[in-house]
């Protein structure tokens, strides 16, 4: 059985190997663009809870990437900040 030290020191090297790879920044770029972390959640309806929940999965990632290298974040950041290539998915209601 992994304890939860030895997992969590397995995901920060395989979120940092994803991350060494521009094409691994991009699809990170785009995952946190999925989560709306570089957008606002209010809607003036019940959509707003739906964009808080992707949101809150996209800060913890945020969050997971910042801490496993600054300088690859930063990197990412300005290879990816800007108007995007990739359309944001819409997400509709069944």
């Amino acid at each position: 059985m992994v304890d939860r030290k030895t997992a969590r020191q397995q995901l920060d090297e395989d979120l940092r190997a994803v991350m060494s790879t521009a094409a691994g920044r991009r699809v990170m770029w785009y995952v946190l663009s999925l989560g709306r972390v570089f957008n606002l959640s209010m809607t003036g309806n019940s959509m707003t809870f739906f964009h808080e929940g992707r949101r809150s999965l996209g800060l913890v990632l945020m969050r997971d990437l910042q801490l496993v290298s600054r300088k690859l974040w930063r990197q990412m950041e300005d290879e990816c900040a800007g108007p995007s290539n990739v359309d944001e998915v819409e997400v509709k209601n069944a």
